[in-house]
């Protein structure tokens, strides 16, 4: 058996509530955070869609493909993440995201807007974290 160090403050079983508190200002709050910023951003996008000339279901289907890749992004993210490192996905996702909004931004039609919602989803996860 171990014993603590002279002079070293001996700890005890930390409590729920203790743990709990002590993940709120790394894990909680930054969550929180950018949830809220998803969800204010959700019924903006099929208002900028039927604003750009898209039909009602074109609308819904970029809402649909933004909210699965905003749900399913962090998979794929979390694995480049651990095999390229932090550092160097973000930088990967970034020039993607910046290729993705200029593609859509000179084609500016249903699948372009589409591969640039679904993209911006699953990157956003890697620039986030």
């Amino acid at each position: 058996m171990t014993t603590d160090a002279p002079g070293s403050p001996s700890r005890g079983p930390r409590t729920t509530a203790q743990v709990l508190r002590s993940l709120t200002p790394s894990v909680y709050a930054p969550s929180l955070l950018e949830f809220a910023g998803l969800a204010a951003l959700m019924p903006v996008i099929p208002l900028l869609a039927r604003d750009l000339g898209f039909s009602v279901p074109q609308a819904a289907a970029l809402s649909t493909i933004f909210g699965l890749t905003s749900f399913l992004g962090p998979i794929p993210a979390g694995r480049m993440i651990s095999r390229l490192g932090a550092r160097l996905s973000l930088v990967l996702t970034g020039c993607l995201l910046v290729l993705a909004n200029l593609a859509a931004y000179a084609l500016l039609a249903p699948p372009s807007a589409a591969a640039e919602i679904s993209c911006t989803g699953c990157c956003w996860w890697c620039c986030c974290w």
